[in-house]
């Protein structure tokens, strides 16, 4: 299923064929002229001053939508305004009163956001992303606007007599990131190397042949979508091991990542055999790829397999579980993911189903580079 919005040029998401006016809520009022220009102007005191453009998604700024509140999950009709800039939504009840409110995911003109963040955890401030592509098998294109507001001396444009006409512009840029099952997001630009890292780093996974470098959004979708027809597949084809989210909610509480490691600033990935045999235990659990040994990861995962009792017998069998230990470090675009890019060849598994990553994190300080 692909959702998109259009964009007209760099500054708005979205225009209505109709001119006039619209007040925001506040002091402001935004116009749009027959020739299609949006402005914004705010009136004090001292006189008036007029931008270039608003900082609201949509002319006119109150457009009919959809919101989905998570505490009850229910889908609500009403109108809604979106401000770009602060990243808030305002919702308007029936007698006019103008309110903001967080709802899981909101659409307007057909679009869909959701509710975020950057790393996937509570821990960090959720913001609304555009869903591009959001996929069958899993795999999301999002897309985060963030709205400047420049001051008339960076216009990038000529004026008439050498005066601004404005007093000040606002430019909206946008960030894509890619989002894996219920992976944290991963920041991408539009171009054919960041794509193709982002998503076939795995050696049986065929990429596909892109002849340009630079993408458009629409190529870009199209490339994410071919993700997301090959993982369609592959999740028909898993062990039933790999869907059992309680086997990996436990391993991801027993693991944590090695102090050493953490210490000396390594990650890594290890890949761990093991058997379940007729009772339901967990045995012979041995490392597959030796060239990772040091650090503390395998004895990590050695360890945490160790712990873990009382298999249902139907997942009798021979497996092997690859563990990635990485960095994240934030920056004010997103999340970089500092990890290993090694993937241990297909001979080497001796005959065991390969079972879905297991990821364990850490923020790394502002000092390390990747």
């Amino acid at each position: 299923m692909i959702r998109q919005a259009i964009f007209l040029g760099t500054l708005h998401f979205f225009t209505l064929s109709v001119h006039g006016q619209q007040t925001i809520p506040g002091s402001a009022v935004v116009v749009r002229d027959i020739t299609g220009r949006i402005t914004t102007s705010f009136r004090t005191k001292a006189g008036t001053t007029t931008y270039l453009g608003s900082e609201y998604l949509t002319f006119p700024i109150w457009q009919p939508g959809t919101m989905t509140l998570g505490s009850t999950g229910r889908e609500i009709s009403c109108r809604l305004c979106y401000n770009i800039y602060t990243d808030q939504l305002l919702y308007q009840l029936e007698d006019s009163t103008v309110r903001q409110v967080f709802p899981d995911e909101f659409s307007i003109n057909s679009a869909l956001f959701i509710k975020q963040s950057l790393d996937g955890s509570a821990r960090r401030r959720a913001s609304f992303y555009l869903v591009r592509y959001a996929g069958s098998g899993a795999a999301k294109l999002l897309e985060h606007a963030k709205c400047l507001f420049l001051t008339a001396s960076e216009y990038p444009f000529q004026y008439q007599d050498g005066r601004p006409p404005y007093d000040g512009y606002y430019k909206i840029e946008s960030n894509y990131y890619i989002q894996k099952e219920s992976d944290r997001l991963q920041l991408v630009d539009l171009t054919k190397k960041s794509f193709l890292t982002a998503l076939f780093t795995e050696p049986y996974r065929q990429a596909p042949s892109i002849s340009k470098e630079q993408l458009t959004v629409h190529e870009a979708i199209g490339v994410v979508a071919y993700y997301d027809s090959l993982i369609v597949v592959e999740q028909a084809q898993k062990p039933a091991l790999s869907k059992d989210r309680a086997f990996y909610r436990t391993l991801r509480t027993q693991l944590h990542y090695p102090k050493q490691a953490s210490q000396k600033r390594v990650y890594g990935r290890v890949y761990i055999g093991f058997e379940i045999n007729n009772q339901g235990q967990i045995k012979n659990i041995q490392p597959q790829s030796p060239d990772n040994v040091g650090y503390g990861f395998i004895d990590e995962v050695v360890g945490a397999l160790g712990k873990i009792q009382n298999m249902d017998t139907a997942y009798s069998g021979s497996y092997i579980l690859p563990v990635t230990f990485e960095y994240l470090k934030s920056t004010d675009s997103g999340i970089i993911v500092l990890g290993p890019q090694t993937i241990l060849p297909a001979d080497h598994f001796d005959n065991r189903r390969l079972l879905d990553e297991v990821k364990i994190s850490i923020t790394n300080h502002n000092d390390l580079t990747p």
